[in-house]
């Protein structure tokens, strides 16, 4: 597959003629300014841009500094040039500028410098990814450190303080302490949950081939969330006639009452919030759409969403694992999970697992 390339330059003609001698190696697209170049990058993935200095409405500093604030990784610019000074060009290179060419260009030398300029923007890239990647092992080292003593040293104090909640609550109580145990069996919970999703995330296991049937599991979501909903809030579109997936069905329900408490927090006690659950087959995948009316997530954080530890929640709120833990639940389950939203319309996330063959 062809790199595409774009060209911004004032001068038709200079156009058609990089078309002519670049278009047998690259896909190329050219504009006659920076506002068109813009268009073409929110539209196109494009490999490389060849930027004219000499424009007349906006010249090539301009525009590579449009394309600099369009973008949080653009692809590298070439400078194409005539008359351009040492110190403009200078300037250039420091912010972030491949390379430039001098005019009247020599295609041969042009295409080297294309050349090497992708494939150095490639190799920045993928050790982007790999620095991202060893980050990732190391923060899962620490916190599977952390998340062994915890377990060993907040449980086993934690099951003694559930044990005397419980039988106190075998006795009889007056109205007023039964509804304090009941809190405090509920915040024992809570804490069982964050160190089971530390675990989780430190310590991800294969799923067990067991045949899950996905209702019953979200059902069972829906019954174990932290802060149940009002009856009617949550409407639900099942296909009933739906075959089993292969999993561990503690797990994929994991991943439901994740994002179900999520979709609470959403929509809180405002009136006319919901949320929607539907399941349907296609091919050989069972699909799971989860589905709130809230605010919604900008673009930014959609981003960040299945991040690590990353939470728009005020602090003691919430440690921001659990979509990055149903994220890697439904990647060993050899599925996937997507997450679409507008603000002020909502958010809707859709798991896709693959059917019990």
């Amino acid at each position: 597959m062809k790199n595409s390339i774009l060209v911004v330059d004032d001068d038709e003609a200079i156009l058609e003629l990089h078309a002519h001698k670049l278009g047998n190696q690259f896909k190329v697209f050219g504009v006659t300014g920076g506002k068109a170049a813009i268009d073409v990058l929110r539209n196109q993935k494009i490999s490389l841009i060849l930027l004219d200095q000499m424009m007349p409405d906006i010249d090539g500093m301009g525009t590579f500094d449009l394309i600099k604030g369009e973008m949080a990784v653009p692809p590298p610019v070439i400078m194409m040039t005539a008359h351009s000074s040492s110190e403009l060009l200078l300037s250039f290179m420091k912010n972030g500028g491949a390379d430039f060419i001098a005019k009247p260009l020599d295609f041969d030398i042009l295409e080297i410098k294309i050349r090497r300029a992708i494939a150095a923007a490639k190799d920045a890239a993928e050790r982007k990814i790999m620095e991202k990647t060893i980050a990732r092992q190391e923060r899962l080292a620490s916190v599977g450190i952390l998340s062994e003593g915890i377990s060993h040293e907040i449980l086993n104090p934690l099951n003694i303080i559930g044990t005397v909640v419980q039988l106190m609550q075998m006795a009889e109580q007056t109205e007023d302490v039964e509804k304090k145990l009941n809190i405090i069996m509920d915040q024992i919970k809570r804490i069982v949950g964050i160190i089971n999703d530390l675990s989780a995330y430190a310590h991800p296991r294969n799923p067990e081939g067991d045949q899950v049937d996905i209702h019953k599991a979200l059902e069972k979501a829906i019954a174990g969330m932290a802060y149940p909903l009002r009856p009617g809030v949550i409407v639900k579109d099942y296909d009933m006639e739906s075959p089993p997936v292969l999993g561990n069905e503690e797990e994929i329900c994991q991943v439901f009452k994740h994002i179900l408490n999520n979709a609470a927090d959403a929509i809180g006690d405002r009136e006319g919030g919901g949320v929607n659950i539907a399941t349907r087959v296609m091919g050989n995948n069972f699909i799971i759409t989860i589905k709130d009316n809230g605010g919604g997530i900008t673009q930014e954080n959609i981003k960040k969403i299945f991040d690590p530890f990353y939470t728009t929640k005020d602090v003691g709120l919430g440690l921001g694992l659990g979509l990055s833990v149903a994220h890697s639940i439904i990647k060993a389950h050899r599925g996937a999970i997507e997450v679409e939203s507008q603000i002020g319309e909502g958010a809707s996330f859709k798991i896709t697992l693959p059917l019990a063959k």
